[in-house]
């Protein structure tokens, strides 16, 4: 593909891994050039292609199964192979951010905890919950729009702690004074 045009295109009867590198056999090369096609026939080729027969593998791990090192890997994996990885770049960030939610969480608790007694504890907990499953939430919406791509991985990951930690910053200056 040259600027999302088909320009050449080859089709092979086998391909095999020898000696380090691929060969094609029974190969038919197709250029195209404007209107025009031109078909050549090889009985082998190298097709330059950087892969190798561990891309090929149907091998499938849940990327929340898999440790940073081992999502870093298999994302370099998928985008030598010509993937799209946007989906597993969120993941990978994902696993830095969410741990930040513990921190954001206690910016909302302190608040809450630190204000004068005018209100029941069962109303200060459920209000805590109600924080906490809308935070998780955001998160979870962020981590979707990331995955597909309608934010950037970055910042799909972080939106919600960045948004939520923001607040819990303001409310905790607020219940100092």
């Amino acid at each position: 593909y040259r600027d999302h045009v088909l320009i050449q295109r080859a089709d092979a009867d086998a391909m095999v891994w020898r000696g380090g590198r691929w060969t094609m056999r029974g190969v038919v090369l197709r250029e195209f050039m404007d209107a025009q096609e031109r078909i050549t026939r090889r009985e082998e080729c190298d097709p330059g292609l950087r892969l190798l027969p561990q891309d090929f593998a149907r091998e499938h791990k849940d990327p929340e199964r898999m440790g940073y090192f081992e999502l870093a890997e298999y994302i370099r994996r998928v985008r030598r192979i010509g993937g799209q990885a946007s989906r597993w770049w969120v993941d990978l960030y994902m696993k830095i951010s969410f741990p930040f939610a513990n921190f954001v969480i206690v910016l909302f608790g302190a608040p809450l905890a630190s204000a004068r007694k005018r209100t029941g504890k069962a109303l200060g907990f459920g209000l805590s919950l109600l924080i906490c499953f809308v935070y998780y939430g955001f998160i979870k919406a962020g981590q979707v729009l990331g995955r597909e791509g309608m934010l950037p991985p970055l910042l799909a990951a972080w939106i919600g702690n960045g948004l939520f930690g923001a607040m819990g910053i303001f409310f905790l200056v607020k219940a100092r004074k």
